[in-house]
């Protein structure tokens, strides 16, 4: 009677023991989906700030671009501005000639 007790006290410890592992078990596999969750958004993280970094660059290389044409846009304005200027100044010049020869000497 003595080991039947026993026994039984062994087989409700086991079945306790089992019961606790099947939690532990449960609770391990929810942890490791929760785990797998956090490194899938990780990586999808890490992927949206690379294509953020190269947007960011492309745009950085754009500006440098429209930067450069701008640059040659003002220095061909300045050409035609300077080249207006001269000639302006040439018709001026001529036009006061003319108009002195028409007075004549004074």
């Amino acid at each position: 009677a003595e080991v039947l007790g026993l026994q039984q006290k062994l087989d409700a410890f086991d079945y306790d023991a089992q019961q606790k592992m099947e939690k532990v078990s449960k609770a391990q596999a929810k942890a490791n989906e929760q785990i797998k969750f956090l490194l899938d958004a990780s990586e999808a993280l890490k992927r949206r700030v690379r294509e953020i970094g190269k947007a960011v660059k492309n745009n950085q290389e754009e500006a440098v671009q429209e930067r450069g044409d701008m640059a040659v846009h003002i220095n061909r304005l300045e050409t035609t501005v300077t080249a207006l200027r001269e000639d302006a100044e040439r018709s001026l010049t001529d036009l006061e000639q003319a108009v002195g020869a028409l007075r004549g000497p004074v």
